[in-house]
């Protein structure tokens, strides 16, 4: 999911993108070539998209949805969450298979390396879903099946867990999003909630509420900021929810 010129795109697990205005209304669709099956995304400041692709690499395009270049192929899955340093020329890719977030220059078009393995104790994964860059070059992981939320230093050398799993708000279970903002407050979406919380993982409130009925988030974006408003796509529900946070 990504916001640009004023609408929210939404992957749909196939070659089209649907696009939707601020107001939940459907506007159109872009087509991605015949071969792309678009998963998770994220939108440049240039204007160019980033996404995952089924097919087993990463795809960077233009905003009509035309390849520019594609990274990983033949690597790995690379079926999660992503997300790009523009300072440093970084893309950073979950990969639930391979238990670690993938680094690649996104200039060379070459893979620098990894960060983390299969694991439980902090630096390591179990299925991470997604991954989102703050304003200071950290990395925030969602790791998934440990049930908690992760941050590194920006050589991804030194990590520590500030989410911890439970079922309270401030908790997290199988979370699945990672969203930072402007300020770099960490937008988290887990199993049934979506919560905000600071850039040191306090916990300032709950977004939703209980009644809202949500359920199993895969995507999210913050598209205004006067108020400050965010999208959740849900998976389990098959829509898109708005809120004001």
């Amino acid at each position: 999911m990504a916001e640009t010129n004023g609408c929210v795109l939404v992957t749909s697990v196939s070659k089209e993108i649907l696009r939707f205005n601020q107001s939940g209304s459907f506007v159109g669709t872009l087509l991605a070539p015949h071969d792309i099956k678009a998963y998770r995304m994220h939108k440049m400041s240039n204007g160019n998209i980033v996404y995952s692709n089924l097919r087993n690499c990463v795809v960077m395009c233009d905003d009509k949805l035309s390849t520019i270049c594609t990274f990983g192929k033949d690597k790995s899955k690379l079926q999660g969450g992503l997300d790009v340093d523009e300072n440093k020329r970084i893309l950073y890719v979950a990969d639930g298979d391979e238990h670690c977030v993938f680094k690649f220059n996104i200039d060379k078009k070459s893979m620098l390396g990894k960060i983390g393995s299969k694991g439980s104790k902090a630096g390591k994964f179990k299925h991470p879903s997604d991954v989102a860059i703050t304003t200071k070059g950290n990395i925030v992981v969602a790791d998934t099946e440990n049930d908690r939320i992760q941050i590194f230093n920006e050589d991804g050398k030194k990590a520590k867990v500030i989410i911890e799993h439970g079922e309270e708000d401030g908790k997290v279970i199988h979370p699945s999003c990672v969203t930072v903002d402007a300020d770099d407050n960490l937008i988290i979406s887990s199993q049934h909630k979506v919560q905000l919380f600071d850039k040191n993982g306090n916990f300032i409130r709950r977004i939703d509420r209980k009644d809202d009925g949500l359920l199993l988030p895969l995507g999210s974006a913050v598209i205004s900021y006067r108020p400050r408003r965010l999208a959740v796509a849900y998976f389990g529900s098959n829509n898109i929810k708005f809120f004001n946070y």
